[in-house]
């Protein structure tokens, strides 16, 4: 989600929210796990989306006085242009009873989203002479690529790896991290009225929260699948917005203090082949 926010000079409150849903959506990626010495551990990890239409967006205004009302609501299709992902793990590996093995965990990893708003329609209220939004409003067709939005982010995670092993062919592990540090950019390109928007949100803090399953078949000692399940969630950050026009520079346009902001649920299933050397 992408949120934009106001101040009317005694509160903050929402003024638009773009939902960039995403529906399930294939990616691959390569892992690479190194032992070093007896207990140190040492992971990384690449992935790329597919591209291609993937959901829908839509985009809410609350611009009247009544700020729980919507004035403004437009519908489109959603196209996933990018998707990469990498992540770096350090772990220090703690054996504990019957093969299980416990491995806390410092983690660096970064995502970079784009995607495209393309055709659909818009209901606004104030076109249609009245103050707020409703369903039977008249709908206006647009067509094209109506907006973009791309989102790098990068965090700063501390969590921990339990592994146990169930029988000699499997081993059931759970992953758990908790964010510490965010970096976020969130480039917002409205085509039609050639408006442009940067957010720039960073900090410390609860930043977000990880947790994976995974069974693991062992074929051999050098061979092993893995089913896995996983969540991600990012809460609400929000930090400073610049806006200009297409065709203006950044010195040229305006800044406002805490005026956007980026949210995120992410769940993923997947199954991996391991080769072990």
């Amino acid at each position: 989600r992408e949120h934009v926010f106001d101040f009317d000079g005694t509160e903050r409150y929402l003024m638009s929210r773009l939902d960039w849903d995403i529906d399930p959506m294939p990616f691959c990626g390569i892992k690479v796990d190194l032992d070093v010495f007896k207990h140190l551990e040492l992971k990384a990890d690449g992935r790329i989306g597919y591209t291609g239409r993937c959901g829908q967006m839509q985009d809410y205004d609350w611009m009247g006085s009544d700020k729980t009302k919507n004035t403004h609501y437009s519908w489109h299709e959603n196209y996933l242009e990018n998707y990469v992902a990498f992540s770096t793990q350090i772990g220090w590996k703690i054996k504990l009873k019957e093969g299980a093995l416990l491995t806390p965990s410092l983690m660096i990893r970064g995502e970079n989203f784009y995607f495209s708003g393309w055709n659909g329609y818009s209901q606004y209220a104030w076109d249609n002479k009245v103050e707020y939004w409703h369903e039977d409003l008249l709908k206006k067709d647009m067509t094209g690529n109506v907006i973009s939005y791309r989102q790098n982010r990068f965090f700063g995670d501390v969590g921990w790896n339990l592994s146990v092993p169930v029988t000699s062919h499997f081993m059931f592990s759970y992953s758990f991290f908790l964010g510490i540090y965010h970096y976020i950019t969130g480039h917002d390109f409205h085509n039609l009225r050639e408006d442009e928007f940067l957010d720039v949100i960073y900090g410390y803090g609860l930043s977000e929260v990880i947790f994976d399953m995974n069974l693991t078949y062992k074929i051999n000692k050098n061979n092993m699948f893995d089913f896995k399940i996983a969540m991600q969630e990012v809460p609400l950050f929000i930090g400073d917005t610049y806006q200009k026009k297409f065709d203006r520079n950044w010195s040229d346009g305006d800044m406002f203090k805490n005026g956007g902001g980026a949210s995120s649920t992410i769940y993923s299933l997947g199954v991996n082949y391991t080769l072990k050397f």
